[in-house]
């Protein structure tokens, strides 16, 4: 793809993720990004303001404003944890734990170097750098959710947020649309989860939300490319991502100006972001399953050494 026109002006910083969708020996590219959504902390800033809150940037802050929120009367976070839709938590409050806790790209490497030898004695593991994370994430989901959050689906939390139950709701942008059906005059901002007492630790969560890719054996390539150039042109994905409130992964691209994605795209700005740790998980592994038992009833020391355990087997059948 590096003949594209538009591989020239991709934001290096996202190089990373790209990765993640395969590296071909002696290709720069074997696909191009058009869309990154970047998602945080979803928070009610007319909530915010009446009970003069500030947006919270360590952990210390953000348990004073859920501590002050819940003595107000209301539920500081608004959780969705039915079965149905367990992506939830492994795109919300499982991410946003681990990605703004540790170096998630740094793990995944070098859990990759471990192989099939990852487990409680080697030198990274789930079992060992994601204890601290989810035990946070539990802190937060038992004292400060909405207590029938088990029974709340996707579509109840929207509809719910919409209707001022709770302050903050760990979703991405692609809620605001939904939460508009019922509001749409709400005044939204976003946030990253701070999950450290270090203000330099705040991260946002990003994945390619849209990419482009030609296959080797399509049957026209150069029309393939130049419907590409077509669709890269600086105003046509302007537009598309203001339509989507995605970001534009053009280095000097125009971004969207929704003052709800301005928290997060901040972030992005700096290059301070991660890929979602759920995201990097094979799919042969049940990790929304296991996000959602660590959540709500599983021993998360067990789960994670059970994750650890899959992971070696995988490795190993590779």
């Amino acid at each position: 793809m590096s003949d594209v026109s538009a591989a020239q002006d991709i934001n290096p910083e996202l190089q990373p993720l790209l990765d993640q969708y395969g590296v071909c020996e002696g290709q720069e590219f074997s696909s191009l990004p058009y869309s990154i959504m970047a998602a945080g902390v979803i928070y009610n800033k007319d909530i915010f303001e009446e009970y003069d809150l500030e947006v919270p940037q360590t952990w210390d802050e953000l348990i004073e404003v859920c501590e002050a929120l819940d003595e107000a009367g209301i539920t500081p976070i608004y959780s969705t944890l039915a079965s149905a839709d367990n992506w939830t938590i492994g795109q919300g409050w499982f991410d946003y734990s681990v990605g703004g806790s540790i170096d998630v790209l740094q793990f995944f490497e070098d859990l990759d170097a471990e192989g099939s030898d990852v487990g409680s004695d080697s030198s990274v593991s789930f079992e060992q750098d994601f204890a601290e994370p989810i035990e946070k994430m539990r802190f937060l989901s038992d004292n400060y959710a909405n207590a029938d959050a088990i029974n709340r689906s996707y579509g109840d939390g929207n509809t719910a947020f919409a209707n001022g139950s709770g302050a903050m709701y760990l979703q991405g942008p692609w809620a605001f649309s939904e939460i508009a059906k019922t509001n749409p005059d709400m005044n939204l901002g976003t946030f990253p989860l701070p999950m450290t007492n270090d203000p330099e630790d705040l991260k946002v969560r990003v994945n390619v939300d849209l990419a482009m890719m030609i296959p080797n054996e399509a049957a026209n390539p150069e029309g393939a490319r130049d419907f590409l150039d077509y669709l890269y042109q600086p105003d046509i994905i302007a537009a598309y991502n203001e339509s989507q409130l995605g970001i534009n992964p053009l280095t000097d691209g125009k971004q969207p100006d929704d003052e709800r994605i301005q928290g997060v795209l901040d972030y992005y700005d700096q290059a301070k972001f991660y890929q979602g740790p759920s995201v990097l998980v094979p799919r042969t592994i049940p990790m929304f399953n296991y996000n959602q038992s660590m959540l709500i009833d599983q021993d998360p020391a067990q789960t994670l050494k059970t994750l650890d355990e899959d992971w070696s087997r995988l490795a190993e059948r590779s």
